[in-house]
């Protein structure tokens, strides 16, 4: 029995493939960027530049941890569903032989602060100044 488990483990497929390894949300960077260059002191363009790349580190991670797991499985980034008038956007799906798990990725940076009317409003500092930011909580 251990020669054959040896040998069907061995067959088991371990590796983790990106089928899909790219994000619009780099090119949204790389845009941002670019215009940061033309508009160095754009509060508004620098608040959404940190913003953004939060996000971006917080999905790279997430591919990074995937690539490293080693219990087989496909990876799709950044995939958008139509139907009809309706879209929507997952940062990940990952299928596996057993599961199907969909990823949404968060990297939230500040703090929530809750306004007197009940409204949560996102609080950073960008190179010093506080910016606050509307925010929705699930």
């Amino acid at each position: 029995m251990g020669f054959i488990n040896n040998a069907i483990n061995s067959l088991r497929f371990k590796d983790t493939i990106f089928y899909k390894d790219s994000s619009d949300l780099q090119e949204r960077y790389d845009a941002l960027e670019k215009l940061n260059k033309e508009y160095p002191y754009n509060d508004d363009l620098l608040r959404e530049l940190y913003i953004t790349k939060k996000g971006l580190d917080g999905e790279n991670e997430i591919s990074y941890q995937l690539g490293k797991a080693h219990i087989g499985m496909y990876v799709l980034r950044d995939i958008r569903l139509r139907y009809e008038n309706l879209t929507a956007q997952m940062d990940y799906v990952v299928i596996t032989p057993i599961y199907t798990y969909y990823i949404e990725c968060k990297n939230l940076v500040g703090n929530i602060v809750v306004m007197e009317k009940g409204d949560f409003i996102r609080e950073i500092s960008i190179h010093g100044k506080k910016i606050k930011k509307e925010c929705i909580l699930l």
